[in-house]
């Protein structure tokens, strides 16, 4: 492995997982029980992220960017965990929750809110990738933009982050680090360009913090005596989620 190599690994988990402590020093004080008041800082980062993937469709300079990087750390061999990654925060949600460390939310809330944020983020990213129908890496099809993987991974550390930062930043920050690590096998494998994963990343924290704002209001509705909701699990062209269809009276 070559020094550029190492620089381009190394820069890249820097930035995913620095994004963690973003939402902290972002003042992301959004309070979910208390209120569903829009703070803009909070929407910096992703909104930053997704800029950056939109900017790479015309811009010559962060398109030559994509192909520096690609050269410089797709691998011979291709791993398959950034498979598995993306549902690594909710994995150790699970287990935490199990061992009695208590999150922000209950069991029921959560499944409700991971369910919601998983189908917002397939609704803005797969119409997306249809639109710009960029070619991946591989050249294997044109759904490149934004990586689907990396946007659901960022779902779930977004998601890992709003129910365990009052515990600890450390601790919620870990979802982002695996977040990134998703990202960067998506680029060794070369299935997707930095730019696509980047993008992916926004539009995984848009959607979940968007729930989290929203969620008061639409609980309210979902549990309310005459509707009924149920969850299933759906199968993407570049990945897995979950669905929520909910039956109001």
């Amino acid at each position: 492995m070559n020094f550029k190599r190492v620089f381009f690994i190394l820069n890249f988990l820097f930035i995913t997982t620095i994004s963690g402590f973003a939402q902290y020093l972002t003042k992301d004080t959004v309070k979910i029980h208390k209120t569903n008041s829009l703070h803009l800082a909070q929407f910096i980062l992703p909104g930053a992220l997704i800029s950056y993937g939109l900017i790479s469709l015309t811009s010559d300079p962060v398109r030559n960017l994509d192909y520096q990087i690609r050269d410089n750390i797709i691998g011979s061999i291709s791993y398959k965990l950034d498979d598995y990654l993306i549902y690594a925060p909710l994995a150790i949600d699970i287990g935490l929750s199990a061992s009695g460390i208590k999150s922000r939310h209950n069991i029921r809330d959560k499944a409700v809110i991971y369910a919601l944020s998983t189908a917002l983020n397939a609704a803005m990213v797969y119409p997306v990738k249809s639109f710009v129908a960029r070619l991946r890496p591989d050249e294997s099809d044109a759904k490149s933009f934004p990586s689907g993987h990396t946007s659901n991974a960022f779902v779930g550390a977004e998601y890992f982050w709003q129910e365990y930062k009052h515990k600890s930043k450390w601790l919620a920050s870990a979802g982002y680090l695996m977040a990134g690590t998703t990202g960067y096998f998506r680029v060794r494998n070369n299935k997707h360009w930095f730019s696509d994963v980047v993008a992916g990343a926004g539009f995984g924290i848009l959607s979940t913090k968007l729930i989290y704002i929203l969620y008061p209001k639409l609980s309210s509705k979902i549990f309310s005596d005459n509707s009924k909701f149920v969850v299933i699990p759906l199968h993407f062209d570049s990945g897995y989620g979950l669905g929520l269809h909910i039956f109001l009276e």
